[in-house]
């Protein structure tokens, strides 16, 4: 079975805790970014910044079945899913993209049923 860590993004471009708006909405701009993390001093995620701070994205850990991560993205319309190590520090995004590029690479993601709820 293909898991997050199998797939997932690791070098995603953060932001320090504290930051405008107007500056995250800047920076994703200048970078060509639809979202980045807001990390605490210990990289534990603490909000993300998508096109307006949003708590609580949709969360994943690394060992987890891929297909679970496109279900969520599939069901709630979200464009990533943030992974999280068992400290609860951010380790990397799983994107649409992500996704196709794993299948792209003759990947199976498993069918539906095969992931237990």
């Amino acid at each position: 079975m293909t898991q997050i860590d199998d797939i997932m993004t690791r070098e995603v471009f953060a932001f320090p805790p504290g930051v405008s708006k107007l500056e995250a909405a800047w920076t994703l701009t200048a970078r060509g970014l639809g979202g980045a993390p807001v990390h605490d001093r210990r990289g534990r995620r603490v909000a993300a910044v998508e096109d307006v701070m949003v708590r609580g994205p949709l969360v994943l850990r690394p060992a987890d079945p891929a297909m679970r991560a496109v279900r969520m993205m599939v069901e709630r319309g979200a464009q990533r899913v943030v992974v999280l190590d068992a400290e609860d520090r951010f380790v990397g995004f799983v994107t649409p993209m992500d996704v196709l590029r794993a299948l792209a690479a003759g990947k199976s993601l498993g069918a539906p049923e095969e992931e237990a709820p």
